[in-house]
């Protein structure tokens, strides 16, 4: 079953490269995080330059691993991080963020199998997670296809448009990335 997965993730990642997020990329992510329907998705209000800047250079603080997700032409789709990677316990959250105009062509599986093979395979862990809206089931979609199961679910947990909606969080377990 391993074979399996290799093969999966080798033909998926010809569709996006991964690469490390650089400074001149910032204002892409700013203008992907204040997109409209980004925002009512994760749930956040808008950031600012300075705004993205100061949660890059956090994240960056604790060792993440920030990726821009590209297309084979260099296009900048979204990127991707793993974030409060706690080797001791063997675990790690994962967060990915597309434009809006390059969801549902198959990028964010792409970027989300090269870095959970380079979660498991490389840094060894033992769990990867992630949180995401009840309103996002696109995004609760693709999770739960890619083996992501739900391991709570915060009831109302977020106000959008007028309503609330459950927050899941949703995991994989090295193990079942295997079978």
């Amino acid at each position: 079953m391993i074979d399996k997965k290799i093969t999966e993730v080798k033909k998926m990642a010809v569709q996006v490269i991964l690469r490390p997020l650089e400074y001149e990329d910032l204002p892409d992510v700013k203008q992907w995080y204040n997109d409209p329907s980004t925002l009512m998705m994760i749930g956040h209000t808008p950031k600012s330059l300075t705004d993205i800047e100061e949660m890059v250079e956090q994240m960056e603080q604790t060792k993440a691993n920030i990726y821009v997700i590209e297309s084979r032409q260099h296009e900048k789709l979204g990127w991707i991080h793993l974030t409060s990677i706690n080797q001791s316990h063997g675990r790690a959250e994962i967060g990915l963020m597309l434009d809006r105009h390059h969801q549902g062509q198959g990028h964010g599986e792409a970027a989300m199998l090269q870095m959970l093979s380079y979660a498991f395979d490389h840094l060894r862990l033992n769990k990867v997670f992630l949180t995401t809206r009840g309103i996002n089931e696109k995004a609760r979609g693709l999770y739960e296809k890619l083996g992501f199961k739900i391991e709570g679910t915060f009831k109302d947990h977020c106000f959008v448009n007028g309503k609330y909606y459950d927050t899941y969080f949703m995991s994989l377990f090295e193990s079942d990335w295997r079978h």
